[in-house]
C-alpha cells in the first residue's frame, strides 16, 4: 500500500519486502479520488519497471472506490517483476493535477489490506473522527509465480533460453547448439524482455521446450534435436510431451543455412504449421523457432481456411503477402473468379484477391491463408531447458 495525505504529491513513493529472486504477478489499484480530466497516474514504478500510465474511467470527482488499472489499460495486463537477490522492492506511484482531496479512510485501516474510505461529510477541512483525508492511495498485490516445468519428468532442468509473450521467437541464430548471448541475466521465465545463456559448453543428455505456463512441452535427446542437420522426409525420436507420455517420433526442420531452424514441435511440421491436416483432428503447438522469426506463417493450399489455425487474408494482408514473397501482382488485382480460392489467391508467381465465397475441392489458384501461432502470446512465451 503506498498512500498520500492531506497535501498532495507529484510522487508517492514506498516499498514492499518479498521473498528474494522470485517472479511475481504485479495487480495495481489506485483510489479513484478526483482522478478525472487531467488529473491521472502518469507512472507507476515497480523497481525497474514502469507499468505506465491509468486514469479511473468512471468520471466522478467524489469517487472513494478503487479502480483496477489493468481493466482498461493493457500495461497492467500480465505484469511480473522478479524481486532480485534482497527482495525489496520500491514503488512510485506518479500522479499529477490531483490537488482536490474528496476522500478520506479509516485510520485504523490504513497499513491494511481493506483500506476503508469514503467521501469526504463537508468542507475541505472537515474529516471524521477515526479517519485521515488523503490525497492518493495504490493498492499493490503480489502473487508469486512458479515455474512448474522445473519438476517434470523428474526435475533437474536448468533453463538457458527464454521469448516473452508477443509475435517473435527467440532472438538466438545459433540452431539451438547454444552460442548466442543476450538479454537480461533474471534467468526467469516470465521475463517481459527475450534472453538466452551460453551453453554449449554444459555437459547435459537432454532438452525440454515448453510454454511459460507449461501447457505444451516436449522431452527429446540432445542428440535427437540438434545431432544432426534434417529436414521433415525423416522423423525424430521424442521421450514424451504434453501429447504423449510415451516415446514417439515427430517430424521437424533443422537445415543447414535456414536462420529460423530448428522447427520443433509436438506434432510433424507440416501439421503445426498448418500445410496439412491431422487425421486425428490434433494440431498440436510450435514450442521453439529462432532468429526472432514471426509468430504468423503463410499456408498457400486449397481450402485452407476450413482449419482451425488458419484464417483468410485481408486484401491489405494480400499485398503484404505479395511484397514479402516477391510475387507478381495478377491485373486486375481484386475481382470475382468462382473457381478459384477465395480471398488472397496465388498459383506461386502471381497474387489476386478473390471477392467470391465459392470454395472449390480443386484449383489451380489454391487461397492463401495466415496462420499466428497462438503459443506465443497466450501462455506466457515460451523457453528451453537442458539438464544432464
Amino acid at each position: 500500500m503506498v498512500w498520500t495525505g492531506f497535501h498532495a504529491k507529484v510522487e508517492n513513493k514506498g516499498s514492499v519486502q518479498l521473498p528474494s529472486n522470485m517472479d511475481f504477478d504485479v495487480g495495481f489499484e489506485i483510489l479513484e479520488n478526483n482522478l478525472v480530466a487531467a488529473a491521472k497516474v502518469t507512472n507507476v514504478w515497480v523497481g525497474t519497471r514502469d507499468l505506465g500510465e491509468c486514469q479511473p474511467t468512471s468520471g466522478l470527482r467524489d469517487s472513494c472506490v478503487f479502480y483496477t488499472c489493468a481493466d482498461n489499460h493493457d500495461s497492467f495486463k500480465n505484469a511480473v517483476i522478479n524481486s532480485g537477490s534482497t527482495g525489496l522492492v520500491n514503488l512510485n506511484v506518479k500522479i499529477t493535477g490531483n490537488e482536490v482531496r474528496q476522500c478520506e479512510c479509516k485510520t485504523t485501516t490504513m497499513n491494511g489490506t481493506s483500506f476503508e474510505c469514503l467521501k469526504k461529510p463537508g468542507g475541505y477541512w472537515d474529516v471524521r473522527a477515526g479517519y485521515t483525508a488523503v490525497s492518493a492511495v495504490a493498492r499493490f498485490n503480489f502473487t508469486a509465480k512458479r515455474d512448474h516445468c522445473r519438476n517434470l519428468d523428474g526435475g533437474s532442468w536448468r533453463m538457458v533460453r527464454h521469448a516473452p509473450p508477443g509475435t517473435k521467437w527467440h532472438t538466438a541464430d545459433d540452431s539451438l547448439v547454444g552460442t548466442s548471448v543476450y538479454g537480461p541475466s533474471s534467468g526467469s521465465p516470465f521475463d517481459t524482455q527475450a534472453w538466452s545463456k551460453k551453453f554449449d559448453d554444459s555437459h547435459f543428455t537432454e532438452f525440454l521446450f515448453a510454454t511459460g505456463d507449461c501447457q505444451h512441452w516436449l522431452i527429446a535427446t540432445k542428440e535427437s534435436v540438434i545431432g544432426a542437420w534434417y529436414t521433415s522426409d525423416v522423423k525424430r525420436p521424442v521421450k514424451n510431451s504434453s501429447l504423449s507420455d510415451e516415446p514417439h517420433e515427430v517430424a521437424w526442420l533443422r537445415r543447414q543455412g535456414e536462420k529460423e531452424d530448428p522447427w520443433i514441435s509436438t506434432t510433424d511440421h507440416d501439421v503445426s504449421s498448418g500445410i496439412e491436416t491431422a487425421a486425428d483432428g490434433i494440431v498440436g503447438e510450435v514450442l521453439y523457432l529462432e532468429n526472432a522469426a514471426s509468430g504468423c506463417t503463410y499456408i498457400r493450399q486449397v481450402q485452407c481456411h476450413q482449419q482451425p489455425v488458419n484464417r483468410l487474408m485481408t486484401e491489405q494482408e494480400c499485398r503484404d503477402y505479395q511484397q514479402a514473397l516477391g510475387l507478381e501482382l495478377y491485373s486486375p488485382f481484386k475481382s470475382s473468379w468462382s473457381t478459384d480460392g477465395p480471398g488472397c489467391a496465388s498459383n506461386g508467381i502471381k497474387v489476386a484477391f478473390n471477392t467470391a465465397t465459392t470454395n472449390p475441392e480443386k484449383t489451380s489458384w489454391p487461397s492463401v491463408c495466415r496462420r499466428c501461432n497462438a503459443t506465443l502470446q497466450n501462455h506466457d512465451g515460451v523457453n528451453v531447458y537442458i539438464r544432464r
